[in-house]
This record gives structure tokens, C-alpha cells and sequence, in this order.
């Protein structure tokens, strides 16, 4: 993806780009603001990135070292959140079955 040359002035600013950031993104484009997306990671390409295994996923994942802010930060360890245009719906290729009846009953 390409950076402008030439700045555009926007209304909003948008950071990243998952189940929060794309259905924002969109609302406030739909309500005529000029919008920008900022993403930590790279467009992947469905056909040829995802692949059907967790191991080979791993590259989708930001693996990391999460430390929380403040003086005295503490080490949260490694988190598996999406890296990548589409965020943590990166997670199992961005496909999520429909629950069925039984996985809505205990």
C-alpha cells in the first residue's frame, strides 16, 4: 500500500482496523466524514496467506511482549492479537461459523 505524497486533511482518525475500527470506519464515512485507517500490520492476502492450521497462522499474530503503562509496568507476556489489516478477525482466517442451536444451550 502506498503512503500519499500530499497529506489529505480528514475528519477522523481511526486506529486500527478490526471488529471495532472497520464498522466505525464505515459509520462515519456513511455519515460523510473523510475518514483514515491506521494499522500496525500489512493487507494480507486470503488466497494465499491463510492457511488451515494454527502453527502456520502463526506469522498473523502479534506475538509481542505486552507491558501495561506507568511507572511500574507489568509484563502481560505474549498475546496472540491480529497484526494486520482486519485486526483480530485475523483469527482462524476471519471465518466464524454460525452457532448452531446446541452451542446456545448448556
Amino acid at each position: 500500500m502506498e503512503i500519499p505524497v500530499t497529506p489529505d486533511e480528514v475528519d477522523c482518525v481511526v486506529i486500527g482496523t478490526g471488529a471495532g475500527g472497520a464498522p466505525l470506519l464505515a459509520r462515519l464515512a456513511m455519515a460523510g466524514l473523510k475518514v483514515v485507517a491506521l494499522e500496525a500490520g500489512p493487507w494480507h492476502d486470503p488466497k494465499k496467506d491463510f492457511a488451515t492450521d494454527e502453527k502456520a497462522q502463526e506469522f498473523l499474530f502479534w506475538n509481542d511482549e505486552r507491558l501495561s503503562a506507568g511507572k511500574n509496568p507489568l509484563a502481560y507476556g505474549k498475546n496472540n492479537s491480529g497484526t494486520g489489516v482486519g485486526g483480530s478477525t485475523l483469527h482462524y482466517t476471519a471465518y466464524t461459523p454460525r452457532p448452531q442451536p446446541a452451542d446456545l444451550h448448556l
